[in-house]
């Protein structure tokens, strides 16, 4: 590689003769020629500034597609964003350079994070069932237990993987940010010690944001769904079931991890409905006048939740 970079430098080097364009010329003809040549100079020096400032766009194709393979997801759509040699380079391989991208960001995630996009489509949740549950786990576990980490055959679309980007970016990312902010604040409670500003490690990260993915998939497979409907029948688990059927998948520090999620989820929860239970209360003075019957924009917190 150190050969190869020092093959491009002296490359892209102004010979020492474009310094005198016209050495042979009188002096009339240098007169009458002083401007184009300056001009095709200047142009050759810019251009040299230009390629010297960017070297990493000179490089074969192939060298360039195997460097976007080793990015993650942020530097990769950094990079895209700033050059429009890779630019190109990645529109011609984005479907492989976007599941190298995903596998690279998410790690031991990437199977949590496609299998939380699966069962969040409008589809599964209309066509939920006990079974399909069942077998929805049957094969996450399998996707789990190959240890490749890798983004499923059957996620071919390109709009597909780039869901599952955005989702991490505008959903598990931040929230990763908060949960990790509201922990460290409570350990410092705890002990009564400064708070630790230190970053979290990558093996840190990589289980905290794994937890956050699995959290999401039980409540996909398990809850409610994002996308229930009056005209159909809603599914519902016990708290055995769920279990039996999601949590015996997981190892006892997993299902930890799993349960400080939820534990964050509730109290940050409970805490936006205290905030706002009085401003939504039929007995608060905004809505005199309007009772009975219950005011509009007046709802009852403590018993429909």
């Amino acid at each position: 590689m150190k050969k190869l970079f020092s093959r491009f430098k002296h490359s892209m080097r102004i010979p020492a003769s474009t310094s005198d364009p016209t050495p042979a010329a009188t002096a009339g003809q240098v007169g009458s020629m002083q401007t184009p040549a300056r001009g095709k100079l200047q142009k050759r020096v810019d251009c040299d500034i230009l390629h010297r400032n960017a070297p990493v766009e000179d490089l074969p194709p192939e060298v360039r597609h195997h460097l976007l393979s080793m990015l993650e997801l942020e530097t990769l759509w950094a990079l895209v964003h700033a050059s429009p040699v890779y630019h190109q380079q990645y529109l011609s391989a984005r479907r492989r350079l976007l599941c190298s991208g995903l596998e690279t960001t998410l790690r031991s995630a990437t199977s949590d994070a496609c299998a939380v996009y699966q069962s969040r489509l409008v589809d599964f949740s209309h066509s939920r069932t006990k079974e399909k549950v069942n077998m929805f786990l049957q094969s996450y576990q399998d996707q789990r237990d190959t240890s490749l980490h890798s983004v499923p055959s059957e996620m071919a679309n390109v709009d597909e993987l780039v869901d599952v980007a955005a989702f991490y970016f505008s959903i598990v990312k931040p929230l990763a940010q908060y949960y990790t902010s509201w922990t460290l604040g409570n350990l410092a409670i705890e002990t009564d010690k400064p708070r630790s500003d230190e970053p979290l490690s990558k093996m840190e990260e990589a289980r905290l944001i794994r937890a956050l993915y699995r959290f999401q998939l039980c409540c996909n497979l398990l809850g409610v769904g994002l996308h229930k409907s009056s005209q159909i029948q809603r599914l519902s688990f016990d708290s055995v079931e769920i279990g039996t059927i999601f949590l015996d998948l997981f190892e006892p520090w997993e299902v930890e991890e799993i349960s400080c999620i939820y534990t964050f989820a509730k109290e940050r929860y409970n805490q936006i409905f205290n905030d706002i239970r009085w401003n939504v209360h039929e007995e608060n003075p905004k809505f005199e006048g309007q009772r009975p019957p219950t005011p509009e924009g007046a709802f009852d917190l403590d018993n429909s939740c």
